[in-house]
């Protein structure tokens, strides 16, 4: 379990978590949305350590939880100039409990490992780094945005990593601004609204989740564009 309890986090003056409390069951697929700027990536990142909260905690199994608990993919990942996908790779360390073949993964995602990062596609970047974050095997993977940039392919092969990456016992939480792809991926949908987790939808309620989502962005988007048309 993971447990989130009295979770403020805040840029300055601009508080973005409010007094948030959460649990998420382990072992299963979560989707976390939210509109733009409700503070997703920020709740990610103070999950996993780069953002530190003003108050509250972050449990994992009954305890404080710590970085070697958990991985996270952000939107835009970080490479080191004038290196090779191989090299990035050799970065990361995997677990002595599992086998790891770089070149099967490599292949896999159909990523060069011999070419430098600084040639690849945005696309190639984000599956590098995904590979990268499955080779760390850690028990809870916070993913942001993972599917951004991957072709059909790509995103049917990752769909189908992280389905068997929980049945290995992983715990993982992935935002997308893709409703779809959380819907046919994920047991649990989280909606984030003014700072708190304000719904939890079942991933079959989709008739439900475009209800409540949709139904706030629509009107929003009718009174911004009503002195326009």
């Amino acid at each position: 379990m993971i447990s989130i309890n009295g979770l403020y986090i805040g840029y300055g003056s601009h508080q973005v978590i409010i007094d948030l409390d959460w649990e998420l069951k382990e072992g299963l697929i979560h989707g976390l949305v939210g509109l733009n700027g409700s503070g997703k990536t920020t709740l990610l990142q103070s999950i996993c350590g780069i953002k530190k909260p003003q108050t509250g905690e972050i449990l994992f199994r009954g305890m404080k939880i710590s970085s070697l608990n958990i991985s996270m993919l952000e939107t835009e990942p970080y490479f080191y100039k004038g290196i090779t996908g191989a090299e990035y790779l050799q970065l990361f360390s995997a677990p002595d409990t599992i086998s790891f073949n770089t070149q099967e993964w490599l292949d896999l995602f159909s990523v060069p490992g011999d070419e430098l990062i600084d040639n690849y596609s945005t696309g190639m970047k984000k599956k590098l780094a995904l590979i990268g974050i499955c080779k760390l095997s850690r028990p809870v993977m916070l993913l942001d945005e993972p599917f951004n940039g991957l072709d059909l392919e790509s995103s049917r092969i990752l769909t189908s990593v992280l389905k068997k990456l929980v049945s290995k016992g992983h715990t993982i939480i992935i935002t997308s601004h893709i409703l779809e792809t959380l819907t046919g991926l994920c047991t649990y949908i989280h909606y984030l609204r003014n700072g708190v987790i304000a719904n939890i939808f079942n991933a079959d309620e989709s008739a439900l989740i475009d209800k409540t989502i949709f139904a706030e962005l629509d009107a929003g988007i009718e009174r911004r564009i009503e002195g326009i048309l």
